[in-house]
This record gives C-alpha cells, structure tokens and sequence, in this order.
C-alpha cells in the first residue's frame, strides 16, 4: 500500500514542476544497510529547457513524464525526485532533450551519496544514470 501511495504521489508531484537553477550537491554517508529502505533521489539539470523523462519508480515499474522543465524541481522547492528503494534494486532515469540544442546531466543519490553521473550534449540527445542500490 504504501508502495502505491508514493508512486502517485511521485507522479502528482511530477504534474506540477517548476524551473529552478539549484545545483546539486552530495552529502552525508555511505547509505546504511541496516535500513530496509534507502532515499534515492533523481537529479536532472544542464542548459536544455525541457525534457522526456523516463525513470523507476519504488516498485521497480517504469514511468514516464513528457516535457518536464530543466532543472528537475519538484512543486514544494524540493531539487529532483525522491523515493523510497530497497537495497539492491536498480534504478534508472533517462532524459530526453526535447529542443535543438543544450545539455543534460542527470544523477542518481542514495541517502545523499551520489552513485551514478551522466551528461549529453546536443539537439535531442539522452542522457542516462542506472545503479543498484547499494
């Protein structure tokens, strides 16, 4: 049940993006094994102005949202997209330039420890991260 919850409140809050120019940071630990769960968080920036993305949600399903503003900003303020994820699963977020030109970096952060980087450049280039949670 909660695995439903989160999902549509991921995609809820995805409907409601808005333009933001934060930048990334990587903080914090190792993510801890003692949880069952860890935070993992999707990060998309880069000069593109919007983006198809495509990425796992905490059920391991894929999801995907057309023309999503870059930066990744969720509607409270909150930099990318975060969400619960068993340790070992594998994650992954693509992204879609949907203009001529431009960039695209993505990142993945397990409990704020980035665990995968990428970046594209061009007129409709991806980009793409996968991990597994460690």
């Amino acid at each position: 049940m909660l695995v439903v919850v989160v999902m549509f409140a991921v995609l809820a809050a995805l409907g409601s993006l808005k333009w933001s120019a934060s930048a990334p940071t990587t903080t914090g630990p190792a993510p801890s094994t003692s949880r069952p769960f860890v935070q993992v968080t999707y990060r998309l920036s880069g000069s593109a102005k919007s983006a198809s993305i495509t990425f796992t949600d905490p059920s391991g399903n894929i999801q995907q949202v057309t023309a999503v503003p870059v930066p990744l900003v969720m509607k409270d303020g909150t930099d990318g997209l975060t969400m619960p994820a068993k340790h070992g699963a594998f994650v992954t977020i693509l992204a879609q330039n949907l203009g001529d030109s431009g960039t695209l970096e993505c990142q993945i952060y397990a409990d704020g420890v980035e665990i995968n980087r990428g970046i594209s450049a061009g007129g409709y280039a991806i980009v793409t991260c996968s991990a597994t949670i460690p």
